[in-house]
């Protein structure tokens, strides 16, 4: 067709006129590729067009670099396109950023939109859509963190107050909710003055998704004394109490043989009776 470079020469032309060139964009292509895309997508059509009566649709991808790099606009251009008339029309522009979507029908030449209003309408409707999503997730974690407290209070462990602290200090990353593995300690004073700390450390998973907060493990340690509890689902821990009692007994059993070896050790008259 003669006048293919014409039609396409004069559509990208258009583009121009409302910020879609190579330059404007900011995207480092070289001069002339939105008309030779164009052109490519214009000459598919034909060469796969028997009939050459009915409009086709044609599809033109651009990007648009905005912020300094930091934000990337992809732009759908879909065509209508007569070979027998010889008409190429912009029929829409749909925009995408951060999964924020913005459709813009094109009925006349006027209707196109400049790609910076474009741009600048889909970064407020993004932040918008991107804080709501946060609030939301905050809410939802607020409601994880409820449910694990009063589980674990129920045990004796620890109060929601100081759990919300500790699992929002490890999940929230500049404010951003990440997925992580969270380790959070408690510490407890036994009754013997001459008996180290009791030290519970929880393995808590956590997901953005449904799954939320999930308990993995126990750990529990007085000095050298070291016991690990892996839960399983709908198995409970025990009690804290049950706990301290369980690791103090340990504790004192543990020091008691040592000091038997220990007095066997240095005294032989002991060592022949034993």
């Amino acid at each position: 067709m003669k006048r293919l470079d014409s039609i396409v020469r004069e559509q990208v032309h258009y583009l121009e006129n409302y910020g879609y060139s190579e330059k404007a964009l900011g995207n480092n292509l070289p001069p002339y590729a939105h008309f030779r895309d164009l052109k490519e997508a214009v000459q598919h059509t034909l060469d796969g067009d028997k009939t050459l009566f009915d409009d086709e649709k044609i599809k033109l991808n651009l990007f648009g670099v905005y912020n300094a790099g930091k934000d990337k606009v992809h732009f759908a251009l879909d065509y209508s396109f007569n070979s027998y008339t010889e008409q190429l029309k912009l029929q829409s522009v749909t925009a995408t950023l951060n999964k924020t979507v913005l459709e813009i029908p094109v009925e006349t030449g006027s209707d196109l939109w400049p790609s910076q209003d474009i741009y600048f309408r889909l970064k407020s409707l993004s932040e918008t859509i991107t804080l709501a999503s946060h609030q939301v997730q905050l809410k939802k974690l607020d409601d994880q963190i409820s449910k694990l407290g009063e589980w674990l209070t129920i045990g004796g462990y620890i109060s929601p107050t100081n759990l919300s602290k500790q699992i929002k200090s490890q999940v929230l990353n500049n404010g951003v909710i990440r997925p992580t593995t969270i380790n959070m300690v408690l510490g407890s004073t036994l009754k013997q003055s001459d008996m180290p700390s009791l030290e519970i450390r929880f393995h808590i998973a956590f997901y953005p998704d449904d799954r939320g907060l999930d308990l993995k493990s126990l750990h529990a340690s007085v000095g050298p004394i070291k016991e690990l509890w892996i839960r399983a689902k709908h198995m409970k821990l025990p009690k804290y109490d049950m706990l301290k009692e369980h690791m103090k007994e340990l504790y004192t059993t543990q020091k008691a043989i040592q000091l038997i070896a220990a007095e066997t050790t240095t005294s032989p008259s002991l060592s022949k009776k034993l």
